[in-house]
Formats: C-alpha cells, sequence, structure tokens
C-alpha cells in the first residue's frame, strides 16, 4: 500500500480566521487569544500524496482555514459544517462531531504528534530529536517516514526590535500510517511505553489536580480534532519566523501502526509502579496547592455572592474533590456569562450541549469553550471539561431537609422516598431488590449505600435543645432498612435493563431519547452529547449500506455455510436488541480447531453490545450454573459467555441453563441471606468450543454458527483488521445499521404483520416469538431483498440440523422403530417389553425382533447394569408423544390399570 491518495478533511470558516491571535499589550507582553470559534463553514475531502502532499496542503491553506485528519463518513466530496445544536436546522450539514468524521477502517491516515514544549523535560528540537524520541519509546518509529513542523504559535518575534518572543514552544511531527482506525489503539500503547521509557510524569495545576504528562499529547487522536497548521492572527508588530518543514524518509511510505505494541502483563504492572512512585512524590506538593486553591476560591466566592465562608470552602472542597458542583457554584459560559448550577437545573435541556470555560480553572489555556454540558445522559447531568487531560463534573441539586422526630420515622421514609423518586437515579428490579446505575451497568443497594446515598440527597435534622434550633444529623440507618423492606410499596419506576445505545421497543418503535422508558422499562444512559437517529422508514438503498457496513467486522472469518451467516447476523442483531427482548436463544461458535476465532467472534458480538468481554470456563454442575447465571443477572449483566465447551451443552445435565435460556425471569436465593430474589433475565448467552455438541431439550435453545479455516494451524493466521476494535471505534455507528436494517424490514417486508401477510420466513420460533419477528424476520427478509455482502440463511434451520444429529434423538428413533418391529400396533407393558428384549416372551417363546429392542435399550442405558424395566418406565414417561420419522410412543392403561406403550405409526 502507498501513500498515495491519503484523504483528509479542509475545513473553511465562513466567518474569518480560526485559531489563534497573537499581540501585544500595552505593557509590551505577548497575548494568545483564540482568534474565532469554528461555527459554521465547509468541509471537503481532500486526497493527498503522501507527506510531500501534506506539506504543500499545508503550506497552502488561509487563515479561515484548519485540517482535521478524519474525513466524512458520507461519501460526499463536500459538505456544509455547522454546529451539532444546529443540525435539526440545515439537514443537509454535518456538525464535527464522531457520528459524522471516521478514521475508515483499512484507510491510510495521517498520525499526529504533538510535541509540547512546556510538558516534556527532555530537549526535543526538530525532526532528528524528535524521531530519535519516539524511536527510543517504539523502535519500529525510527524507521517511519516524517514531516516535522513547528507549531503555529512557535517562534513568534517582534519586527520592531527583533526580539525572539516564543521560540520553540511546541513542533508536529506527521506521519502516514497504514490504517487511520488503529490510531487511538496505538496512541495509547505509545503514552504507556513512553512512560516505560522514561518519558512520563505528573505535573501538579493551579488546582492541585494530578496530570499526565509524556513527550506528546495523547489527546489529539480523534478523527474530528481541528490541526491548526494556517499562519495564526498576527498583530503588528509580530510575526513568525520559524524554519521551513522537513521531510524524513520515503514520504510515499506508510507506517504499520501494529508495530507499537500494546503492554504485556508484566509491563503494565511495572508501568503501574512506575505511576505510582510518580503520584507518591508529586502529591506533597499536590496538596498544598488544592487545598490553597480551595481556601481561596472559597473565600472568593463567599465574598461576591454574600454566603458563608466555611460553606463556600465546603463547595468547592466537594467540587475538586468528588466532581460534584452545589446549585451555587457559578460556572461560565463561552461567552464569559456567569450562570449558576441551581439555574441549569432549573432548565436542563436550554442548557444541553452548550460550551463553558473549565469550571475549576476558567482561564485554563485561554479556552472559553473547553467544558460542554450533557443535560441528556439517562443519569445524571454531566460537565465534561477537556482540561487536564479531560474530568467530568456532575450538577448536584439542592439537598432536601428532613425532620426526623420521635414517633415519626415511617414519615420520614415516606419523605426520603419521595425524594428518591424526583433524582430518578435508583430502580426496582426484580420483586424485592433496589439498584442503581453506574456508567450503563446496574448495581444492586444495599443498606449502607442507601444510607450514604441519602446522605447526598437529604439533609436529615433534629432538634437541638441545647441550642434550641434543627440541627443536621447523619442518615438514621433504620430509614434504609424500612426502605429497603417496603416491597410493592416503593412506587419506584421498574427497571428491565441499562441500554448505552439507542434500541428498538418489542413492538419495533425506537428509543433513541436518553433516560427512562416508560413503555419498554428501560433506561438509556448515554455519555454522548448527540445520539444518532435511527430512521422510521429506511430505503433499500439504506438498508444495504447497514447490511454492508454489520458484516464488515466479520468479512475474514471463514463460515461454513449460508446457514452459519445467518446465525451470524441474527447474533449481531440480537446483540443489539437483546435488553429489549424477553426471551433470547443462545449462540454458539464452533470450529474443527483451537484458533479459528471462535472467541474473537464473541469478543465482538460483546462489542456490540456495549460491554467489556468477560469469559468463563462451563461450571461444573446444575448447581454452581444456577448460581453463576444469577450471580450475572444481579450485577446486570448484559454478555454471559460460556468458554471452550469440552463436552456435551446438554439440557438433561444442565436443567439451570434450559430455564435460563427461555425465562424472562429468573429465579435463585440470594447468596448470604434466606430470600429468594426473582429478576428480569435480559442476557445474551454465548458458546464456545471445537466441534461442538447440542444435545437434548438445548437443541432448540442453540443456534450454531462454525466457522473452518482450512488450515493446518489456524491460530498463525493474521486478520487485516481487528474486529473488535473496528465495532467499540464505532459501536453508535453500528448499532444504528442494525436498527436500520431491521426497521427496513419492519416497513418493507412486514416482520411484524399478524393480519395475515407472508413473513419472509415460514412459521415462528417457539419460546422466541418477539425475538423471531425482528431478528430472525429481519435475517430472511435482507436474504431475500438486499444485495448484501454475501448469502445468508435461515438462522433456525441449525436446529434442524443439531437435532438430526444428536444422539438422544438417534436413541429414540432406534428404540421406536425396534418397539414397532417386536409389538406392531399391540400396547405392551415395561415388564413385557423388557422380556421380550431377552429373548422370550411372557410364553416363554422366542421373541421376533428381540435383537434389535436389546440393543436399543442398551443405547438408552449407555452400559449402566443398574438399568432395568422400572428405568424403561422412566425413560419412555420422558419422551411420551415426542415425534421421530413420523413414530411417537403413545401410553394407555391396559385391562389391570397397568401402562403400556405402544409406537404409533403418524
Amino acid at each position: 500500500m502507498s501513500a498515495e491518495g491519503i484523504q483528509v478533511s479542509l475545513i473553511t470558516s465562513d466567518g474569518g480566521p480560526v485559531g489563534k491571535r497573537y499581540e501585544l499589550d500595552d505593557f509590551g507582553e505577548l497575548v494568545k487569544n483564540t482568534a474565532l470559534a469554528l461555527a459554521h463553514g465547509t468541509v471537503a475531502n481532500v486526497a493527498v500524496d503522501g507527506l510531500t502532499g501534506l506539506r504543500d496542503l499545508i503550506a497552502g491553506t488561509e487563515p479561515n482555514q484548519t485540517l482535521s485528519f478524519g474525513r466524512m463518513k458520507d461519501d460526499r466530496a463536500s459538505a456544509k459544517l455547522v454546529l451539532q445544536r444546529h443540525l435539526e436546522a440545515h439537514p443537509d450539514a454535518i456538525a464535527r462531531d464522531r457520528n459524522h468524521f471516521e478514521f475508515a477502517i483499512g484507510a491510510p491516515a495521517f498520525w499526529l504528534f504533538d510535541f509540547d514544549g512546556h510538558h516534556t523535560q527532555h530537549e526535543i528540537a526538530g525532526i532528528e530529536s524528535a524521531k530519535d524520541a519516539l524511536a527510543h519509546i517504539a523502535s519500529a518509529l525510527g524507521e517511519a517516514p516524517m514531516l516535522w513542523r513547528a507549531s503555529s504559535g512557535a517562534y513568534i518575534v517582534n519586527a520592531d526590535t527583533a526580539e525572539e518572543l516564543t521560540g520553540l514552544s511546541g513542533q508536529h511531527v506527521y506521519v502516514p500510517v497504514t490504517d487511520g482506525s488503529d490510531i487511538a489503539r496505538a496512541g495509547k500503547a505509545l503514552i504507556d511505553r513512553a512512560w516505560l521509557a522514561g518519558y512520563g510524569r505528573y505535573e501538579v495545576s493551579e488546582s492541585g489536580q494530578l496530570l499526565q504528562r509524556a513527550v506528546v499529547d495523547g489527546s489529539v487522536w480523534q478523527p474530528e480534532r481541528l490541526v491548526f497548521v494556517a499562519e495564526p492572527d498576527f498583530q503588528p508588530p509580530l510575526k513568525r519566523a520559524a524554519p521551513d518543514m522537513q521531510l524524513s524518509g520515503d514520504s510515499s511510505a506508510l507506517f504499520n501502526t501494529r508495530l507499537v505494541k500494546d503492554l504485556d502483563e508484566r509491563e503494565r504492572r511495572q508501568l503501574a509502579r512506575i505511576k505510582a512512585t510518580e503520584r507518591a512524590r508529586v502529591e506533597p506538593e499536590a496538596k498544598i496547592k488544592r487545598d490553597a486553591f480551595i481556601i481561596a476560591a472559597g473565600e472568593r466566592h463567599a465574598k461576591s455572592n454574600g454566603r458563608d465562608k466555611d460553606a463556600s470552602v465546603a463547595m468547592f472542597r466537594d467540587a475538586i474533590e468528588h466532581s460534584n458542583l452545589s446549585p451555587q457554584f457559578v460556572l461560565y459560559t463561552a461567552d464569559g456569562k456567569p450562570v449558576t448550577v441551581g439555574q441549569i437545573l432549573a432548565d436542563p435541556n436550554t442548557w444541553h450541549g452548550r460550551r463553558f470555560r473549565d469550571p475549576l480553572e476558567p482561564n485554563y489555556r485561554e479556552d472559553p469553550r473547553i467544558a460542554r454540558l450533557n443535560a441528556r445522559t439517562g443519569g445524571k447531568i454531566c460537565l465534561y471539561s477537556h482540561a487536564h487531560g479531560g474530568r467530568s463534573f456532575y450538577l448536584q441539586r439542592e439537598r432536601a431537609a428532613i425532620p426526623i422526630v420521635g414517633g415519626e420515622m415511617a414519615k420520614a421514609t415516606t419523605d426520603a422516598l419521595g425524594v428518591i423518586r424526583e433524582h430518578g437515579e435508583i430502580f426496582e428490579h426484580g420483586v424485592r431488590s433496589l439498584v442503581r446505575t453506574i456508567e450503563g451497568r446496574t448495581e444492586p443497594i444495599t443498606s449502607i449505600y442507601l444510607q450514604d446515598y441519602l446522605g447526598q440527597v437529604c439533609r436529615f435534622e433534629r432538634y437541638s435543645k441545647q441550642d434550641e434550633k434543627m440541627r443536621a444529623i447523619d442518615t438514621p440507618p433504620k430509614v434504609a432498612d424500612f426502605i429497603l423492606e417496603r416491597h410493592g410499596q416503593r412506587e419506584l419506576p421498574t427497571l428491565e435493563a441499562v441500554v448505552t445505545a439507542p434500541i428498538l421497543r418489542p413492538d419495533g418503535s425506537v428509543l433513541d431519547a436518553p433516560g427512562y422508558d416508560e413503555a419498554s422499562h428501560l433506561l438509556f444512559y448515554s455519555p454522548a452529547i448527540d445520539t444518532p437517529r435511527i430512521p422510521l422508514a429506511p430505503t433499500f438503498e439504506q438498508a444495504e449500506r447497514a447490511l454492508a457496513k454489520l458484516w464488515q467486522p466479520f468479512a475474514e472469518f471463514s463460515f461454513v455455510d449460508d446457514v452459519a451467516r445467518g446465525v451470524m447476523l441474527a447474533a449481531i442483531l440480537t446483540a443489539v436488541l437483546r435488553p429489549a427482548l424477553s426471551t433470547a436463544p443462545a449462540f454458539a461458535f464452533d470450529a474443527p480447531s483451537i484458533g479459528s476465532g471462535k472467541t474473537l467472534l464473541a469478543r465482538t458480538l460483546a462489542a456490540f453490545a456495549g460491554v467489556v468481554f468477560d469469559a468463563k470456563s462451563p461450571p461444573d454442575n446444575d448447581e454452581e450454573m444456577r448460581k453463576y447465571l444469577f450471580s450475572c443477572l444481579r450485577i446486570g449483566a448484559r454478555v454471559i459467555c460460556l468458554d471452550n465447551f469440552t463436552g456435551p451443552i446438554d439440557g438433561a445435565k444442565s436443567a439451570a441453563l434450559c430455564a435460563f435460556l427461555t425465562s424472562p425471569i429468573f429465579q435463585d436465593r440470594v447468596l448470604g441471606v434466606s430470600e429468594v430474589e426473582s429478576l428480569p433475565n435480559r442476557a445474551l448467552v454465548l458458546f464456545t468450543g471445537n466441534n461442538l455438541r447440542i444435545e437434548g431439550d438445548m437443541v432448540r435453545r442453540v443456534l450454531t454458527s462454525r466457522i473452518d479455516v482450512r488450515v493446518e494451524a489456524p491460530y498463525a493466521r493474521r486478520f487485516k483488521f481487528d474486529p473488535e476494535r473496528m465495532v467499540r471505534n464505532d459501536r453508535l455507528g453500528f448499532v444504528g445499521a442494525a436498527l436500520t436494517l431491521i426497521r427496513a424490514a419492519i416497513t418493507h417486508g412486514g416482520t411484524l404483520d399478524t393480519g395475515g401477510n407472508e413473513r419472509p420466513l415460514d412459521g415462528s420460533t417457539a419460546s422466541y416469538e418477539g425475538w423471531d419477528s425482528l431478528v430472525r424476520q429481519t435475517v430472511g427478509w435482507a436474504s431475500q431483498w438486499l444485495r448484501g455482502p454475501v448469502t445468508f440463511g435461515d438462522p433456525t434451520a441449525d436446529i434442524q440440523q443439531a437435532a438430526s444429529t444428536d444422539p438422544r434423538i438417534d436413541t429414540l428413533r432406534d428404540v421406536l422403530r425396534a418397539w414397532r418391529l417386536c409389538f406392531g400396533d399391540q400396547p405392551k407393558t415395561c415388564r413385557e417389553a423388557w422380556h421380550h428384549s431377552s429373548g422370550h416372551d411372557d410364553l416363554g417363546d422366542p421373541g421376533n425382533g428381540h435383537g434389535a429392542l436389546r440393543a436399543a435399550f442398551g443405547e438408552i442405558s449407555g452400559g449402566d447394569p443398574r438399568f432395568n424395566e422400572m428405568s424403561l418406565g422412566r425413560w419412555l414417561a420422558k419422551h411420551r408423544d415426542q415425534l421421530v420419522s413420523g413414530l411417537r410412543f403413545e401410553r394407555r392403561q391396559d385391562r389391570e390399570k397397568k401402562n403400556a406403550w405402544r409406537a404409533v405409526q403418524v
């Protein structure tokens, strides 16, 4: 692959110069300000030929232009650029965010290394020393082609006096790479290795925060990030006298970022020790600065707002140490206007998406837009500031005062429950449990946690006779205990599951607004300011694009046939929809040998579900399986993967697993207490193994996708890209594609139609009817009507394939045929059949077909000498009326009221 035609985004502002503005103040000191925020303009995809093309592009940029090294996601050559909050008014425009810009999978891009002169203790000046530093961190970078240039604010001089004012304050190095989608991963690995190589340290901020620094800035590797390359806006007599850009290496070559390896376990432990030592070194200084900042900020706030000094100091301490912003905390908007947290909480939608200065250091880097408010997380309102490497602050309501009076503990409990309902952060989960949500997952609530939480949202008070006024007290433990015991009386919202991306409700309608959804009992938690909108009636063209995108991560897997691919597509859609489905089958990934990619498939599905992959070896027995499954539901696990099955996945040996896969509610005893809890089951279950055997009742509960690389050492092959990372880097985009495909099937294929219209696939899937309508029928519609990258079969065809090879079905078939051969339509008791199999009937005459019957009974017993006519009766009862190859066992009573059995031809 050559470096020709690397795409970058050239952004042109409609409002004049962007970037920085430099001037001298009245005292002759250099002052730096933001020239103009990039509010609107145009963006164009520009193809450049390697580093020489990039050099020429940079040299030709105008003051109102800037670059982004990601490219627009759609195929347009150019588009109008607006702020995110203006997108609805400009439907053809795009915003500068992750929904519209990307590092395309497998496409070359430029990797920016930003050497900040203020943040490195090493002397780096020019391309050779920069290359040496990078090579010292990751040796492969020593051979990478590079373009070096001094940053836009470097080498500023006073033209009147010829005085150099800044020198080499910063420098950029650009490296063309083979796959831009790997930049974020490689960048994190590079920062980690920089610390190992001695290029990392902590700085202490003005507010006493520990700031991680390395030789390069680790916050610049996003596809939508602006790279200011044009000359800044210099006010006379200022000008820039920087050296020319410098090239090193083959300008047409590309660097493979995979050569920058992630840390192994030994290196991660070493890094943890280095950072712990560095933190211990700077913590004394940080504490002094932090305490001084808190006191000074609190005193200023108290003086300017007429508040109690101690209360103001406590407010700033809570902000710095716990990231909580109280209602009296003053924030400053991008245009410098003050607004209190309380004012924002009174009208959060008005402030959603607005830009602010950093809440702790409003003048940080003279960037008035460094923080952004997210009022639609589905949880607490969050202000995220990019200052000091990035930090989230949470806006807090005023604590409600609740008096504690003798004999009125029940009323205090009721009042506290009212406060909990108002905050909307605690939910009913199952019959008895309460849960809270933490960044998209649930956590059971204990009495101790509830006491702590109530202390944060309530101010409990008791009258003090000595002071003759109400005094604050700690949360009474009885209040928390009473709340936990008020089953069915708490009137809190019921939570089935937490989702972290848009989803469809069971009726096919779209849930894409963060927050609690009463209709589905789902909580949509979203840390993103803007979430993708799902088209209600996608076109066939949109559906085909969605299908192509969904199959991208799986293009290099060797699925054995159409059914295996159909199961895989169904698994993708199920991973996206599982929280909304009351039941769904499990999915198994099978291969003839190790290293074929089974676990990687499971990991990639976990990425679709938005969770970190966590596999477990199958529990040894049914009791352990039941405990494990229930514990997963207790913590809100969305994906359960049982990895590397060596024996059969057998329903007879795991009744708990069988029940789990068909139960919307799963019940068990809570460990450590004598109570039984029933919890909603919204977990996606995955199995992996070599030459898996699905047997018994598990056959209809598990869909298997088989891959076969057909090489002797499949573990030695390499993928062109990492499928799991591909999905994690653009999860919302992949989820949007999955929902678009399903909505297209609903719109054009009638997958939910109950009026007699023909569905894409015949029949339905017992126990999984809702899943069948939304998932299986979508796979069928896509295979019939869309031009896809591959072909797909009916995923449930795998059930018939598994049933045909189930040894238990084979055994039942053999017994039925032998019984029919021996007795025809005559009913026989187990005692009569048992005697006949030994070679004689009840009259002592030789029995016809006794050898076949004896062999069939041997299959049932598996050679167990304890097997007898009573064991045979229990086995027949278990398989009563089960139809195999046109035969089934029918039970009736003979004249002596004994059970007799007949093999009936159907």
